[in-house]
Order: C-alpha cells, then sequence, then structure tokens
C-alpha cells in the first residue's frame, strides 16, 4: 500500500474515532444499578391463554410496556396491555398469630386493627381471617355481618404456647385450593405476627413458598417489633420470596403500618400477556421478566394449571392428545371407558376421582 492508501486509512479512522466521541452508544436501559430498582412481581395468575402479572414497587408506576418482554420457559409471549389495579376483585387472607410470644398489648392492638380494616374493606374484596399458633383455625370465612365479625375478633385471646407459623400458610393454601378460582382474582395474605415460627414436624417455608406459588398467592407480613431481631429478618426474607413485602410496628403504630400495606397492595400495575397455546401443564414453570428501561430481569413462577372460559372448546377437545388416565368410550358420548385396575393399584379412590377429573374432564368442559 502506497503513502496515499496509509493516508486515507489513517483519515477514516480519525473521523470514526470523531464520531464515536460526539455521538456516544449507549445501552437501550436507563443508567441505573438493577440493585436500586424498586420493582417486584407480585404474583402470577394463569388463565390459559392470557396470564396476569401484577407487578408493585415504587417504580411500578413508570413501566413502559414497550419496554417489556416475557418468556415463559424460555418461549416469548405478546404483551396485550399494562393498566393500574383498578376495581379488580380480590380475596384478603388475614393471619393473626395467637400464640403468647405476642405481648397482650401487641394483640390485643392486632385485633383492632383487624377491625378497622374489616370496616374499610371495599365491596368487590372477600375477606377471611384465620388465626394460628398450636394449630390453624378459621375465624371468618367471608360470609359474616360487619357485627358478627367485629364479635367474632373481639373475642380472640392469646392461649398457644407454639408458632406454627408455616404450617398455617399451607393449610391458608389448601382452603385457596378448595375455593377454586375460574377467572381472574387477586389473593393476598396479611399476616401478624413477631415472626418466629418453632413449630417441629410440619410444614417448612419451602413447602410453605411452593403452596403459595402453586396457588399465585403473595404475602404481606407485619412484624412485631418486640420479636427477636434474627426471627424478623428471616420472617421478611420469606414474605419476600412469596412477592409481598413486610413492615414492623409496635401497639402505638400499627394502624399506620397497616396502612402502608394497604399502599403496596393498591400500587400495583397488572401486565397481561398472552401465550401461544392453551396447554395446562398442571406443573410450575418459570415465567421471566425482563424490563428493558432499568436492563432488570424479575422472575416467578407460573402454574398452568386451568384454562379460561372462553378458551375451551368442549367440541374440539382433543381427548388423544392428553394424558389421560380415562377417555370417553366414543367421541361425544356421556359414558367414560376406564382402563385396567392395576393402572391404579395402591392408589385411594379420593386420588383417583382427583387425578381423573384434573387430566381428563375438566380439560374438556
Amino acid at each position: 500500500m502506497g503513502k496515499r492508501g496509509k493516508w486515507k486509512k489513517t483519515l477514516i479512522l480519525m473521523l470514526l474515532f470523531c464520531l464515536t466521541a460526539a455521538f456516544p452508544v449507549h445501552a437501550s436501559g436507563q443508567d441505573v444499578p438493577s440493585e436500586t430498582v424498586d420493582v417486584r412481581i407480585e404474583q402470577v395468575q394463569a388463565r390459559m391463554p392470557q396470564i396476569r402479572i401484577y407487578i408493585g414497587g415504587s417504580q411500578s408506576s413508570s413501566l413502559d410496556i414497550s419496554n417489556v418482554e416475557v418468556y415463559l420457559d424460555g418461549n416469548a409471549l405478546e404483551n396485550e396491555s399494562l393498566v393500574p389495579y383498578g376495581q379488580e376483585e380480590m380475596t384478603c387472607y388475614l393471619l393473626l398469630d395467637r400464640s403468647l410470644s405476642m405481648k397482650e398489648e401487641d394483640f390485643e392492638a392486632a385485633k383492632e386493627a383487624l377491625i378497622s380494616f374489616i370496616q374499610g374493606k371495599k365491596g368487590e374484596e372477600a375477606v377471611k381471617l384465620f388465626t394460628f399458633g398450636d394449630s390453624f383455625e378459621m375465624v371468618l370465612d367471608g360470609k359474616e355481618t360487619e357485627e358478627e365479625a367485629v364479635s367474632k375478633i373481639e373475642g380472640l385471646v392469646r392461649d398457644s404456647q407454639n408458632t406454627q407459623l408455616f404450617e398455617a400458610l399451607k393449610q391458608m393454601t389448601e382452603i385457596a385450593e378448595q375455593e377454586g378460582n375460574e377467572s381472574f382474582r387477586r389473593r393476598i395474605a396479611i399476616i401478624i405476627t413477631d415472626g418466629s415460627d418453632d413449630s417441629l414436624g410440619v410444614s417448612t417455608s419451602q413447602e410453605a413458598l411452593k403452596s403459595l406459588a402453586t396457588q399465585g398467592i403473595a404475602v404481606y407480613g407485619m412484624a412485631s417489633a418486640e420479636g427477636e431481631q434474627e426471627s424478623i429478618n428471616r420472617f421478611g426474607e420469606f414474605i419476600r420470596q412469596t412477592g409481598g413485602m413486610m413492615d414492623t410496628w409496635n401497639a402505638a403504630d400499627i394502624d399506620e403500618a397497616l396502612q402502608r400495606i394497604k399502599d403496596e397492595i393498591a400500587n400495583i400495575q397488572v401486565l397481561t400477556v398472552l401465550g401461544t397455546d392453551n396447554r395446562v401443564s398442571y406443573e410450575m414453570e418459570e415465567l421471566t421478566v425482563e424490563f428493558k428501561q432499568w436492563n432488570l430481569t424479575r422472575t416467578a413462577g407460573c402454574f398452568r394449571w386451568r384454562r379460561s372460559r372462553s378458551s375451551r372448546n368442549p367440541t374440539g377437545c382433543r381427548t388423544e392428545n392428553l394424558p389421560l388416565l380415562c377417555r370417553p368410550a366414543r367421541r361425544g358420548s356421556r359414558s367414560w371407558q376406564l382402563p385396567s385396575a392395576n393402572r391404579w393399584k395402591g392408589w385411594s379412590s379420593r386420588e383417583i376421582i382427583s387425578s381423573i377429573w384434573r387430566k381428563s374432564i375438566w380439560p374438556c368442559l
């Protein structure tokens, strides 16, 4: 290459350097450290093919749907809408620690706060109240009048030596499962406790987490400031894993703490995405949300266990493609052809009926 060629190459490199300096290239997201971004996935509700993702945190209100990408087990989903949480129906499960580790003054203040919560609930909200200690008990099933609810709460007493916190959450999810959930309905739990769990031989924190994720229930925690700090820290870590958040309180300011929890519950953005099919796997799958504006990724469990009514097609149900334990004797028939009893050897009748319903009958309804 001659001198002229070398000069041309040098000039081109200098020009490119100047252009780069004048117009620097930035990443697609904001230059904000991910650990400082206050955005969390509260819960995920799947009614295939729709999936609703409830997004909380102080920065959730500034979300831009064009900068959000969602994947389910690595498969990209289509964004449909992003709207602030409004008047959607919701079930709130309240859990009160009635163990003797709760101070009497704190326990009475908690009862008063619960009464205020019941009296201030909205019409589209269903509220159920449970207590836990040595055992798990339902106090309110949501059908009581306000006077009946207040009377039952006023009659509560501390009477337990133990605090079976995780067992209580596990039993609460079993009740939630029995209630069924045909349409989208947000479900949250608020637990008032001193943060300790001294149960032995019952549900662990991981078992409770799995049950909560399966039912799509986020837990908001209210830990008494009088509790042991180590227990409060562990409790807070557990709460954040469910998608909720925790606050601390004492007898004098429990109303303010509960109001902060209610504000967090209200400050939610609802992102609706569409799956590529109506497949129901009855398994937990990983849902990934990428917030491009912050270069931030959040993950959550998504349990694809139910189709929406509008997406079902009774006449087009292809039973040969389903993992059935029984099938119609012929298409359109109301009689069912069962395999030999050896298939269910060792199963209880309840397990057989439940499996047939979930895997054979329900998907075709």
